[in-house]
C-alpha cells in the first residue's frame, strides 16, 4: 500500500508529508474496520385514510368556496347554464314520447285530436309550441357557436359576447319560426286558394 502511496503522489511531496498521510488513511482504514454492524429495522407505514375534497378541507380549516349566490350574472355562465338545462330537456321530451309509443295503443293522431277538443285560442297553442320547440333552437344554435369555438376563430373577448347575443336573438327567431310554421303553412295555402278561385273567376 505504501509503494502504491508513493506511485500515486508526486515525487516532489516532503517525507514527512507522505509518512503522516499514509498513517491517516492506514488509521482510518483500521477505525472503519472496529466500528459497529448496522441493523435494519422494519417500520409499517402509517395507514392512510382517503379523505374527500369537503374533509381535506375541514381539516385544513379552509372556508367554503363560494358558489352562484355571490357571483354576478353573466351572458357566458348564463348560456352555459341554459345550454345543459335545454339538453336536459330534450333528453326528457324524446324520452316520454319514445316510452309512450311504447307503452299506448293509440297514435300521434289520437293525442292530437284530443288536445284540439279543449278548444283554446290558436294563440295558446302557437305559444305552446314555441315553448315546446325553444330548447332544441337553442341547443341547435349554441351547437353550432361552439363549433366555429373549435376552429379557434371568436374567441376574443368581444367576440365572445357578440356571439353571445346573436345566438340568443336566433335562438328565439328559430324557435319562433319552428312553432308559426304550422300556422304559416296554412296561411298560404288559404292565399294559394284565394289565388286560384279569383283566376277560375275571371
Amino acid at each position: 500500500m505504501r509503494l502504491l502511496f508513493k506511485l500515486l503522489l508526486p515525487k516532489s511531496t516532503p517525507r514527512l508529508l507522505l509518512t503522516t498521510t499514509y498513517w491517516q488513511l492506514k488509521h482510518l482504514q483500521y477505525a472503519s474496520c472496529n466500528l459497529p454492524p448496522i441493523k435494519m429495522k422494519i417500520i409499517p407505514a402509517p395507514r392512510i385514510i382517503p379523505k374527500t375534497y369537503i374533509n381535506k378541507n375541514e381539516s385544513l380549516k379552509r372556508a367554503l368556496s363560494p358558489h352562484l349566490s355571490i357571483y354576478k350574472p353573466q351572458i357566458t355562465s348564463m348560456m352555459s347554464i341554459t345550454l345543459r338545462m335545454t339538453g336536459l330537456s330534450l333528453g326528457i321530451m324524446v324520452w316520454v314520447v319514445g316510452v309512450t309509443a311504447l307503452v299506448s295503443d293509440q297514435n300521434v293522431d289520437y293525442f292530437v285530436n284530443e288536445l284540439k277538443k279543449l278548444e283554446l285560442d290558436d294563440c295558446y297553442w302557437t305559444s305552446a309550441k314555441i315553448v315546446a320547440v325553444f330548447p332544441f333552437a337553442f341547443h341547435f344554435v349554441a351547437g353550432v357557436r361552439h363549433l366555429l369555438f373549435d376552429t379557434s376563430k371568436l374567441l376574443e373577448k368581444p367576440q365572445f359576447y357578440a356571439t353571445g347575443y346573436a345566438a340568443i336573438m336566433a335562438a328565439f327567431g328559430l324557435a319562433v319560426c319552428l312553432g308559426m310554421m304550422a300556422d304559416i303553412c296554412e296561411k298560404w295555402e288559404e292565399m294559394k286558394q284565394d289565388k286560384e278561385s279569383v283566376n277560375k273567376g275571371k
